[in-house]
């Protein structure tokens, strides 16, 4: 008996389904307490239906910062809420409208596209009070693979390849490490570009809240109220949370400038605006980043959200992407330990890693795969079945 190719395709895609599917308990990191990382076993543990869901929403919001055009913003976290039906319990999805206050698309910073293709959004939701900062790639893998493979300069030596974080983002007095961290030189330009005017733009409007825009069902009761009485002005709430997305070279973005808000707001700078910044929780979600730092670097990013129960930073790796393994080891580039999750063969299988060893990233999660074994096509995904990359956008100039 003969099996045809695509039979055999089947075949071995549905044993690799079988083979993916978790058989232990789930765990939300996503969704779940603000140190949910640390409290997880060793090894990898497979992750909820909710943080699935989150990963796609976080995608989407990734997204939109590729394709500008496409108004692909979504609304806040759709919250879940329980109301009694005849025979079972059923489930009514809240939605908070969000709206984009400031992008890289604004002209003031129309020049930096010319040193650094990418782009960034800030979007404010006024019910959960929360920013969301999202940072794009460049337009292509394979530029961003030329970008990771780069040299410094002619003949470079292996440490060359490394300069140290810029002083006025992160204050040697809050670097308790010597030698102090330091990042792959080809994230410099980016950081001193987008990150750094990304950085300014949110501490801003921390500073200052933006107020609410009005949608339409703003407007209609804003109207109806305004045949019986006053109608009240809508004011602008505090900030109590940010969260940075990123993908690619912006997930480097994200986690370097995620560490650098922190820093700011947790230290002592955060009383000498003229507004006092108030502590917000910071997430940072890092769909297939490539290392960032040496060993000092990925461990400082350890302690701090170790110390740091506002702090959450998630490292999420598509399978088999070969991002997530460049710069290459050899070169002393490491991922930080916490906060990894791997989207599996089986993309509708997510799993949360740990370490066998505090400060150790786990083996059995993206290293488990040599970089030989790797693949380019894995690094657009899907994370939670959204695909991320400018090759989603719907139209032409996004």
């Amino acid at each position: 008996m003969r099996i045809s190719n695509s039979n055999a395709i089947s075949a071995l895609s549905l044993v690799a389904s079988v083979l993916a599917r978790p058989t232990g308990d789930f765990i939300s990191v996503l969704t779940g307490g603000p140190q949910a990382a640390l409290n997880m076993p060793m090894g990898r543990t497979a992750v909820s239906r909710a943080d699935m869901e989150e990963m796609a929403r976080l995608a989407i919001a990734v997204n939109t910062a590729y394709c500008p055009m496409d108004r692909l913003l979504q609304p806040h976290p759709t919250a879940e809420v329980s109301s009694p039906g005849r025979h079972k319990r059923s489930h009514t999805p809240i939605r908070h409208a969000s709206s984009i206050v400031i992008s890289s698309q604004d002209p003031e910073f129309a020049s930096q596209a010319e040193e650094v293709d990418m782009n960034w959004y800030i979007s404010h939701t006024p019910s959960t009070q929360t920013l969301t900062l999202a940072f794009s790639s460049l337009p292509s893998t394979d530029d961003l693979m030329d970008l990771l493979s780069s040299s410094p300069f002619p003949n470079a030596t292996l440490n060359d390849n490394f300069v140290e974080l810029p002083t006025y983002l992160f204050p040697e007095d809050s670097v308790p490490f010597d030698p102090s961290p330091a990042i792959h030189h080809s994230y410099l330009p980016a950081l001193e570009t987008h990150g750094t005017s990304a950085l300014l733009a949110v501490l801003d409007l921390l500073e200052t809240p933006p107020i609410p825009i009005r949608t339409n069902r703003n407007v209609l009761q804003s109207f109806i109220n305004s045949l019986s009485r006053h109608p009240e002005p809508l004011a602008a709430k505090p900030i109590k949370h940010v969260e940075v997305v990123g993908h690619g070279l912006g997930a480097s973005m994200a986690l370097l400038v995620s560490v650098a808000l922190h820093l700011e707001v947790a230290g002592p700078a955060a009383e000498s605006y003229a507004n006092p910044l108030s502590p917000v929780g910071i997430s940072a979600t890092l769909f297939g980043s490539p290392r960032v730092g040496d060993e000092v670097f990925a461990a400082w990013v350890d302690q701090l959200q170790i110390e740091s129960p506002e702090l959450r930073i998630n490292r999420i790796t598509s399978y088999a992407d070969t991002v997530a393994h460049l710069p290459a080891r050899h070169l002393d580039l490491v991922h930080p330990s916490i906060g990894e999750i791997w989207v599996g063969a089986d993309p509708r299988v997510a799993y949360a890693c740990r370490g066998e060893s505090e400060g150790e990233a786990s083996e059995a999660c993206s290293a488990s795969i040599p970089l030989p074994k790797t693949s380019l096509l894995d690094h657009a995904g899907p994370f939670g079945g959204v695909w991320i990359g400018q090759s989603k956008c719907r139209r032409s100039g996004a």
